[in-house]
């Protein structure tokens, strides 16, 4: 077999070496430069102190909650009229709520709030009459309200996003008051009325389900759907029980988010 002399060899390696760098500059130059949110994903996976991040901020950190919702009791728990206090706790209502939490690690939240919701006055005029003492009128009223406070936990699904599913649980009491009033009024005499006034509380166990999302390193928003069952009591505005189902939005801000 016939040997290549050392001159040859040379050079033949010297022409695959300039031929393969011209190819390769030629593939670089027809390549597309990177989009924004390819670039974003390339510092993403050789940076991981941003996955890192993720992590830190949904663990052992402070929160406080602004809480908005709506509460519907379930028609199993409405009864007849209040015919003592003539409050009506059946109807929809908003509450509004306070909540500090604590992320205890990357998945675990617990929580002590309370909330209130209000049952504005109501008053109704029953009849006007006129006799010979003048114009005499017959009417009602009525409101109360509902207190909650209770202790919660929720367990987020996935540990590391932006957005968040979570379930939840939440045990506490509600503190419930209804107060009414019936009377009479003669213009140019005295008014005579009758004040009565109800309270009682329940016990009660709710679990949630909905998701939260981080928008900034200290700012959360959070929505999630509950249903409440509670203990039983007599009739008070209508109800035995304000158990049911309630829809609520709330803004979380995350207390030394940035902190490592």
């Amino acid at each position: 077999m016939k040997t290549l002399p050392l001159s040859t060899l040379l050079l033949q390696s010297i022409i695959f070496s300039v031929f393969s760098g011209a190819y390769h500059q030629a593939l670089s130059q027809n390549r597309e430069p990177l989009t924004r949110p390819e670039m974003a994903i390339a510092q993403f996976k050789d940076d991981p102190q941003i996955d890192d991040s993720l992590m830190r901020v949904y663990q052992q950190r402070w929160a406080i909650s602004v809480v908005y919702g709506q509460h519907f009791i379930t028609g199993a728990n409405r009864v007849s009229p209040d015919t003592v206090t003539f409050a009506d706790f059946t109807s929809r209502r908003a509450f509004y709520g306070l909540e500090v939490s604590y992320f205890i690690n990357a998945c675990l939240q617990v929580s002590l709030g309370g909330n209130i919701l209000l049952f504005p006055p109501n008053r109704e005029i029953n009849s006007i009459t006129t006799n010979s003492n003048g114009i005499q009128i017959e009417g009602k009223g009525s409101g109360g309200a509902f207190i909650n406070l209770g202790l919660g936990a929720k367990y987020f699904l996935k540990h590391q996003a932006f957005t968040r599913p979570y379930v939840g649980i939440k045990l506490g009491g509600i503190r419930a008051t209804a107060k009414g009033a019936s009377g009479s009024f003669s213009f140019g005499q005295s008014s005579a009325q009758e004040v009565k006034e109800r309270q009682t509380s329940y016990g009660y166990a709710q679990l949630s389900a909905g998701f939260a999302h981080r928008m900034a390193p200290g700012f959360m928003v959070d929505f999630n759907l509950g249903y409440t069952q509670t203990s039983q009591s007599v009739n008070i505005g209508g109800v035995t029980s304000p158990g049911g189902i309630s829809v609520a939005f709330s803004l979380q801000f995350i207390l030394n988010a940035r902190k490592k």
